[in-house]
């Protein structure tokens, strides 16, 4: 997250303790050496273009609304990646996880309670195949899955 300070670890050099995100190197503006994360270009194979652009979309509108926002965040606390890490003004951190593919109601359930127990806020957007079958937006568990 921007607000949290570069942390390398002494393992891997290049490498943010924190947030597992390359670091590199450049001068600021004083002359001084500062460490920054290097942008994340690259997205996971498994990941459909609708998938991508709907959390860019997603990424905009929370930016649009003052919210820092963070696309798939690792959490090393939780040994997981959430779709999207919002940063209110206040510091209150929310976890965004927009789902397009089909998920089982387990893991549905397995994921909100980590975020909840890590004191986390999680919202769930679904898009995708889920905006092709419903008439509107909502958020139903069954056993077979959302």
């Amino acid at each position: 997250m921007r607000r949290h300070r570069i942390r390398i670890d002494t393992k891997q050099p290049d490498e943010c303790f924190w947030c597992h995100r390359v670091v590199l190197q450049r001068r600021g503006l004083n002359g001084k050496m500062v460490n920054y994360h290097k942008a994340q270009t690259n997205k996971h194979a498994t990941e459909s273009v609708e998938h991508q652009q709907g959390k860019q979309m997603l990424a905009n509108y929370f930016k649009q609304k003052h919210y820092h926002v963070e696309i798939e965040q690792y959490l090393p606390q939780l040994k997981q990646r959430a779709d999207m890490v919002l940063m209110s003004t206040q510091g209150q951190l929310t976890v965004i996880e927009y789902q397009c593919a089909r998920i089982s109601y387990a893991a549905v359930v397995r994921r909100t309670q980590c975020y909840q127990q890590a004191n986390l806020h999680v919202h769930w957007i679904l898009g995708g195949n889920y905006l092709r079958q419903l008439p509107y937006a909502f958020l139903k568990l069954s056993k077979n899955g959302l």
